[in-house]
C-alpha cells in the first residue's frame, strides 16, 4: 500500500484520525482530459485516478478529475451506506484548510453496489461494496476558471510542503500547448453471442407476458483487450460530452469509466433536479 493512502475502513470503529491539510491554487482552465494527461511520475505510485465530468451544456457544474488518495474509505454489509457516511464525516472533520469562497468544494469520489456480497469477485474486486476516495490532487473547473488543490495527510514527511511544487508542474503543463492523446488499439474484443443475447430478451419477454416480472434492466459485458493499458485521458477524451455525465474511477489496474444521459438527483444550492429516464 502507498505511503500516500489513508485507508479509513469503515467496517471498524477503532480506524485512527489523521489530519489533513488543503493548498489550492489558481490554474490554466485546460479541462479535465488534459489534467489527467500528466506525466505519471509527478504522483509517484499512487495511480488511483478519477473524472467526474457533466455534460458540456451544463456551464455551472463543476468538472473534476483527480490523481492519487489522501484518503479511502471502504465498506461492506448492509449498513455500508452508514458506515461510510459516519467514516466521511471524520475524514471532513479531520481537514484543515477549509476551501474558501470561490474555491472547490471539497468532495469524496466513489461508490456503492446494489447489493451486498456480489461484489467480491470478478471485475468489481478492487471497489468492493463500497469505496470513496480524497484525492491527493485534484483538477477543478467551472464556469472558464480553474483550481489545482492537494490533499495531505500532515503527519507525513514534509507534509504540504512536498506537493508545493507538483501543484506548479501540474499548473505549468496545463498552461502548455496540449500534444495529442495517444490511444492504445483494441487487439481483442470478447463479448456475448447474439444468438445467447436473443434467447435471453425471449426469456425475460416471456416472463413479463406471465406477470413474473414487471421490468427488467438487460445488459451484457464486454471485454476489450487493448494492445497497451488505455490512458485515462483517452478515455475522457473519447466519452460523448454532449448531454452526459462522463465518470471514471480506477483502482490499480481496474477501471470503471461511462458516460450517461441520466442525472438520478443532483442538489445544488438546496433545489434538488431529477433527470431519471
Amino acid at each position: 500500500m502507498s505511503g500516500a493512502l489513508l485507508e479509513r475502513n469503515a467496517d471498524r470503529s477503532d480506524s485512527p484520525s489523521r489530519e489533513i491539510g488543503l493548498l489550492t491554487i489558481e490554474a490554466p482552465a485546460a479541462g479535465v482530459a488534459r489534467f489527467l494527461a500528466a506525466p505519471p511520475l509527478l504522483f509517484g505510485n499512487d495511480a488511483d485516478a478519477l473524472l467526474w465530468a457533466p455534460p458540456a451544456g451544463d456551464a455551472d457544474a463543476w468538472r473534476f478529475a483527480g490523481r492519487g488518495s489522501a484518503a479511502r474509505l471502504v465498506a461492506s454489509g448492509a449498513d455500508r451506506v452508514s458506515r461510510i457516511r459516519e467514516a466521511a464525516r471524520l475524514v471532513m472533520a479531520s481537514v484543515r484548510g477549509a476551501p474558501g469562497e470561490g474555491d472547490p468544494p471539497l468532495r469524496l469520489f466513489g461508490g456503492f453496489s446494489f447489493r451486498e456480497g456480489e461484489e467480491d469477485a470478478g471485475a468489481w474486486s478492487a471497489f468492493g461494496e463500497a469505496s470513496f476516495v480524497l484525492p491527493r490532487f485534484l483538477y477543478a473547473e467551472r464556469a472558464g476558471r480553474a483550481w489545482l488543490r492537494a490533499a495531505v495527510p500532515l503527519d507525513e514527511a514534509d507534509g504540504l510542503a512536498a506537493a508545493v511544487p507538483v501543484l506548479y508542474r501540474l499548473r505549468a503543463f496545463l498552461a502548455a500547448p496540449a500534444g495529442p492523446v495517444r490511444t492504445a488499439p483494441v487487439t481483442r474484443i470478447e463479448e456475448l453471442a447474439t444468438s445467447e443475447w436473443d434467447r435471453r430478451v425471449s426469456r425475460a419477454l416471456d416472463a413479463m407476458r406471465g406477470a413474473r416480472l414487471d421490468k427488467v434492466v438487460l445488459a451484457r459485458r464486454t471485454h476489450l483487450v487493448f494492445s497497451d493499458p488505455p490512458a485515462l485521458a483517452a478515455l475522457a477524451c473519447g466519452l460523448p460530452a454532449e448531454g452526459a455525465t462522463r465518470f471514471a474511477l480506477s483502482r490499480g489496474e481496474a477501471l470503471f469509466a461511462g458516460a450517461t444521459p441520466e442525472r438520478l438527483v443532483s442538489l445544488r444550492a438546496g433545489r434538488i433536479r431529477c433527470d431519471a429516464l
